[in-house]
């Protein structure tokens, strides 16, 4: 008869202890939403830690749960193959527990054109940007984007922009 007393006291502190165990580790944790949409893959170094996350697919939607901190996006890259330009400095984001952080970053993109006279040549730069204002490289597969000059009704050039 003892026994029985024991084993159902023993169960539930194990269920107590396991609840508020549960409930301290979420209290611990911040999450961190993208704003953007169609971002494949994401990878996030901790600072300080250098400790190095990957997240993808279902991870990225309705938010991810991370340790406070701060975060250096290392990677980022779309749907499609489009990759965030990562020599124009690495994205950080601060998480507090409890709290939500938000990252911009992701699509919808917006194309952007640049324009600079060198001597007689006009150089022209194709450029797209993600919601965060971030730059994003185009896929190598496939070809290049292509431009055509008028001047009025007449072709007067044109030709395909480089990558890079």
């Amino acid at each position: 008869m003892w026994i029985v007393p024991a084993a159902v006291l023993l169960c539930c502190g194990l269920a107590a202890g396991q609840e508020g165990g549960g409930q301290a580790g979420q209290a611990a944790k911040g999450q961190l939403r993208v704003l953007g949409d169609h971002v494949e893959r994401l990878v996030l170094v901790g600072e300080g830690t250098g400790t190095e996350e990957t997240f993808s697919g279902d991870a990225l939607k309705g938010g991810i749960n991370l340790a406070p901190g701060t975060y250096r996006v290392r990677e980022l890259v779309l749907k499609g193959g489009y990759r965030r330009a990562v020599w124009e400095g690495l994205s950080q984001v601060k998480v507090a527990a409890g709290g939500v952080a938000e990252l911009k970053a992701g699509a919808p993109l917006t194309q952007g054109l640049t324009v600079e006279h060198q001597g007689k040549m006009l150089v022209l730069r194709h450029e797209l940007r993600g919601v965060g204002g971030e730059r994003y490289l185009c896929p190598e597969a496939g070809a290049p984007p292509e431009f055509v000059v008028y001047k009025g009704e007449r072709k007067v050039g044109g030709g395909r922009f480089e990558f890079g």
